[in-house]
């Protein structure tokens, strides 16, 4: 279902375009291309450690 999605709807700016405006509305930190290694859910929110090593500090997500 998700790849019928993925190639019936198109962005009409792009993939990219939709990335700037997430980040444009956003005060997350953005790493195009990073890849993470693994992801631990806590109380507080969870860790996303990335295969370089680094655990970026991420605020507990609202909702």
């Amino acid at each position: 279902m998700m790849d019928e999605a993925a190639s019936t709807y198109k962005l009409k700016e792009g993939t990219g375009y939709l990335a700037r405006c997430m980040r444009a509305d956003s005060s997350a930190e953005f790493r195009l291309g990073a890849r993470v290694a693994r992801l631990v859910q806590n109380d507080d929110g969870a860790l996303v450690h990335m295969s370089d090593g680094t655990v970026p500090r991420v605020a507990p997500a609202e909702g």
